[in-house]
């Protein structure tokens, strides 16, 4: 028995002195391989695009910035009940690609980086289940080890999907 979910999300940031865009996408493919206890597949991409005005002492320059993350990791979880609300907690980890662009209109370069980092991130969230194939799934997770932000800060995501159950309709017990 296993399933596929995944969230997606978009938003729009405008001020008197910048203007982002930021999408992500979050598929995930789980296996259960026993009562309440899965292990999957989560892909994770992240797009953000900024522009903002930066003032110095020559004068004021618009800066375009640029940012792709990619984080593949295996996932483990253990779902508690089996009613319509399944409570879950698990983990997943892996690594992660990092690339930045940044372009100032007066330099004829474009910066370029790219980093690899690995992570660590615990989870908890809930599957409500609307019947025997089709689910909700809200889950919070937690940014606890990643060396790519060198500890500058820790996140905590918030993504709500919905999901299929591929197979049979109950597991085997």
């Amino acid at each position: 028995i296993g399933g596929v979910s995944g969230s997606v999300d978009f938003s729009f940031r405008k001020s008197s002195s910048n203007r982002a865009f930021f999408c992500s996408l979050n598929p995930y493919a789980m296996y259960l391989v026993s009562n309440n206890f899965a292990v999957g597949l989560n892909l994770d991409y992240n797009y953000n695009f900024t522009k903002y005005n930066y003032t110095s002492q020559t004068g004021s320059e618009l800066i375009k910035y640029s940012a792709n993350t990619l984080m593949f990791a295996p996932v483990v979880r253990k779902y508690f009940g089996s009613s319509r609300y399944r409570p879950y907690l698990g983990f997943a980890t892996g690594l992660a690609i990092y690339q930045t662009n940044s372009f100032v209109p007066t330099s004829p370069d474009v910066s370029k980086s790219t980093n690899f980092g690995y992570f660590l991130n615990p989870e908890a969230g809930i599957s409500y289940w609307l019947n025997e194939k089709v689910f909700f799934d809200l889950k919070a997770s937690y940014d606890l080890i990643n060396y790519n932000l060198n500890g500058a800060y820790h996140a905590v995501d918030l993504k709500i999907g919905v999901g299929i159950k591929i197979g049979k309709s109950t597991p085997k017990k």
